[in-house]
């Protein structure tokens, strides 16, 4: 069966997934016609939505992209460059990631929408790089791994036509948690006070000003769209990777016990 078609089969049995990618769309359809609502509390918070896709896409994107060539390339080299890798991602993951944005803050205080894409980005590239590191490594020393390399298969070949369909999976679960974990950050940064106070308003941003205005009722409903959509996104995850992992999964009860001659 084809990944299009088990993602198909996912959505159709899983009304879970079904209502999370309601939700989504909302949201996308939300952030599209902004520009186009009268002004008011509905104008705000789907340009919100827009502020806070823009951010988070973006930052998702890069985390996992950049992630994924060198989580692959340190497994595959291996020797010093998977070394040096290895310690570049234990010392960028002992940082905190507020302790993170507040250093590029510091160094760029006046670029507010780039400085929040880099900062979330780094916050998010040591996990994606472990995740595609640790799965390459296993790959490597597995049978058809072994049979490719031992036909001489080239390594361009050899990455995007028999790593690549399994690494997909862990990829793009990658790329759709980043994505909640971002909105969900992003939030936290307003919160702490380093998103840019003159910058378009997130839902982060509208959080933190509702709960420094002493006016908690106004944040009620961007929170609720912040943790509807991490959710959503939680869930969307775990189903893309069902649906793309090339592995044959068993269809065979557990229940039922074994089976032979008695």
């Amino acid at each position: 069966m084809s990944a299009a078609r088990r993602l198909r089969t996912s959505l159709r049995s899983d009304a879970l997934t079904r209502i999370a990618l309601v939700a989504l769309a909302a949201v996308f359809a939300a952030a599209c016609i902004a520009s186009f609502l009268p002004h008011g509390a509905l104008r705000s918070i789907c340009f919100g939505a827009r502020y806070t896709l823009i951010v988070a896409l973006s930052a998702s994107l890069l985390a996992v992209s950049l992630g994924s060539i060198l989580g692959a390339s340190a497994a595959l080299s291996g020797s010093v460059w998977d070394r040096l890798v290895a310690h570049a991602v234990e010392v960028l993951g002992a940082f905190p990631g507020i302790i993170i944005v507040a250093l590029l803050r510091a160094i760029a205080p006046d670029a507010n929408l780039v400085v929040s894409i880099l900062a979330l980005a780094l916050v998010r590239l040591p996990e994606s790089i472990r995740v595609v590191r640790a799965e390459t490594l296993r790959l490597h020393v597995s049978e058809f791994a072994l049979a490719a390399r031992a036909l001489g298969v080239p390594s361009s070949r050899f990455l995007w036509r028999h790593l690549g369909p399994h690494l997909l999976p862990f990829v793009a679960e990658s790329a759709v948690l980043t994505l909640g974990v971002t909105i969900l950050f992003d939030g936290a940064l307003a919160l702490f006070g380093l998103s840019h106070p003159d910058g378009p308003a997130s839902w982060g941003s509208m959080i933190a000003r509702s709960v420094s205005a002493s006016r908690p009722q106004d944040a009620l409903l961007p929170a609720t769209l912040v943790l509807a959509s991490v959710f959503a996104l939680v869930r969307l995850s775990e189903t893309v990777r069902r649906s793309l992992d090339p592995r044959p999964q068993s269809t065979s009860p557990l229940r039922d016990g074994p089976t032979g001659s008695r």
